[in-house]
């Protein structure tokens, strides 16, 4: 209760690195066991409710890397310290495409929500279903 919002949320920010650096099997998501699903959806979660993705970008060289956007590893890059180990392209890849189905499931979800009619089938004039 003593800290001011911005040292709160850098004191914090290096603590979610962590958070979003799971051991990810380089495997399809259908081979996951129960527990690893569960915590790839966390992690969605997590990065969705922190505003955090992974965007590609192609290098100057033609080489691809996702990074996450905003950078927030900038801000705890410390000279001192070993650097983090970085996820594979693969596992950021697997995450960034999480994350946009789950954007649209979510969208969908709102888009339901807000329809005061419950027939699921789209709204074509009368004598089209």
């Amino acid at each position: 209760s003593q800290a001011t919002p911005q040292a709160l949320v850098l004191d914090t920010l290096c603590l979610l690195l962590d958070i979003l650096a799971p051991r990810l099997r380089p495997v399809s998501t259908q081979l996951y066991s129960a527990r690893e699903k569960q915590q790839l959806s966390s992690l969605v979660g997590t990065m969705l409710a922190y505003s955090l993705t992974y965007r590609q970008e192609r290098m100057p060289d033609g080489q691809y890397l996702y990074r996450l956007e905003p950078n927030v590893e900038e801000v705890c890059r410390f000279p001192d310290l070993p650097a983090r180990k970085p996820l594979t392209y693969q596992a950021k890849q697997l995450i960034a495409r999480e994350i946009e189905v789950e954007k649209m499931r979510r969208a969908e979800a709102f888009a339901w929500a807000g329809h005061s009619s419950q027939d699921p089938r789209p709204h074509l004039p009368q004598g089209m279903y």
